[in-house]
Formats: structure tokens, C-alpha cells, sequence
């Protein structure tokens, strides 16, 4: 005899709010799509780890300062959104997404990346704007799907060297990391994208209109 089991999520207005359904012993999810953004979600429970079949999980625009490790359970998972939050760390767990595609953890705290991201072999988007990242993880040059890496807005002092060598990664935005004093010439066979109206280059800042998006490394002094 198998039963539904569901897991709420209060709402801001008090109420409680399905998250979703499955058929116990079995995890079917009602839909492989779940959209919980914007209510002040402060907990991802442990009963996520049941959602096998979920492939696309939106938690930005939340409170959250914890993702469990059951998250990496997900197996089927391509994308998943935690913008907006108050996240410090994301659990190592993150490394087992292997269907993963996008990853979107812009404007958190951040201070670091887990280590086995490198094993997301199918993440070709990874969005880590206004944290509060230091380098670059090298493992990240192990990604042999990615194809644009956006980190503008952290604290970055170099690039490492091997950003260059990623086949597959053609975009990189790194504008406002004011400790970067310059883009450095093993990137020359990259697109640099600047994502917002300012770029500091060897201790200057320009102002570029809206309409430029990318720069060439090419058109640029490398160190």
C-alpha cells in the first residue's frame, strides 16, 4: 500500500504552501519543475532528497543559510537557482548533480566554492555574482562543459592560469573585482564580458554605455 507524502513551506503570510507530492517508496514527483522563490524560505529540508525525477528547482529571492547535503540526490536535476540568498557555504554534495546545466548562487556570501563542483560534467553555466569569493577555484578549469563562468562583483586577485587551457569555456565576467588589477594574456582566446556599467583595469575604472556586453582580451593590455 503506498501513501502521498508532502512537505511544506510556510508562506509570508503565515499559511503553509505544498512544496510537493510523491508516492511513498516510489518518490514520483507530481512535475519535474518547482518554482519557490520569494518566501522567506530559511531551510531546504532533508526531504528534498526524494524529488529523484526534479529537473529544473528555483529557490532564489529567499532567506536561506543552509542547502542539505540531500540536495546532491537530485540526479536529474539541470537547473537550480539559490540567487538572492544567505548562503555561506553550499554543501560538497553540489559535486554529485552530474545532469546539472545551470547553476545560479549570484548575490549570496559566499566566501568559497566546494571543491567537487568539478564533478557537475554536464554544468555549462555557473553564475557566482556579488559573493564573497577570493580566486578562482582550479577545479573549475576541470569543467569539461563549461562555457561561460560569471564572478563579477567578489574579490578576486588573480585568475588561474589554467582558466585559459578550458576548451570549452568561451565567456568570463570578472568586471568589479577590485582587486584584479588586469586581465592576464593567457585569456586572449577568450570573450571577457563586462556585466554591469563599470571594468577596472590596471587601477582604472571606465564607464562603458549599455550597449557594449563584451569585450575582446585581444583589444585589451594583458599583464
Amino acid at each position: 500500500m503506498h501513501g502521498t507524502m508532502a512537505v511544506v513551506w510556510p508562506n509570508k503570510n503565515g499559511s503553509n504552501r505544498a512544496m510537493y507530492s510523491a508516492e511513498y517508496g516510489l518518490g514520483v514527483i507530481v512535475d519535474q519543475n518547482r518554482y519557490l522563490h520569494s518566501n522567506n524560505i530559511v531551510v531546504v529540508p532533508e526531504a528534498i532528497g526524494s524529488l529523484v525525477k526534479l529537473q529544473f528547482l528555483d529557490l532564489s529571492d529567499n532567506a536561506l543559510e543552509i542547502v542539505c547535503p540531500e540536495i546532491g540526490r537530485l540526479r536529474s536535476l539541470r537547473h537550480l537557482r539559490l540567487a538572492n540568498n544567505q548562503l555561506k557555504y553550499l554543501p560538497a554534495e553540489v559535486g554529485d548533480l552530474r545532469e546539472l546545466q545551470t547553476l545560479d548562487i549570484s548575490t549570496n556570501r559566499l566566501i568559497t566554492l566546494p571543491e567537487r563542483l568539478h564533478m557537475c560534467l554536464s554544468l555549462q553555466y555557473l553564475t557566482a555574482d556579488r559573493n564573497h569569493l577570493w580566486y578562482v577555484p582550479r577545479h573549475l578549469c576541470q569543467l569539461p562543459s563549461l562555457n561561460e563562468l560569471s564572478m563579477a562583483g567578489n574579490r578576486l586577485a588573480f585568475l588561474p592560469l589554467d582558466l585559459g587551457r578550458s576548451r570549452e569555456l568561451q565567456y568570463v565576467y570578472v568586471d568589479n573585482n577590485i582587486h584584479l588589477k588586469g586581465l592576464p594574456s593567457f585569456l586572449y582566446n577568450k570573450v571577457i564580458g563586462c556585466s554591469g556599467f563599470e571594468f577596472s583595469y590596471s587601477n582604472l575604472t571606465t564607464k562603458k554605455p549599455l550597449g557594449i556586453a563584451a569585450l575582446s582580451v585581444g583589444t585589451l593590455s594583458p599583464l
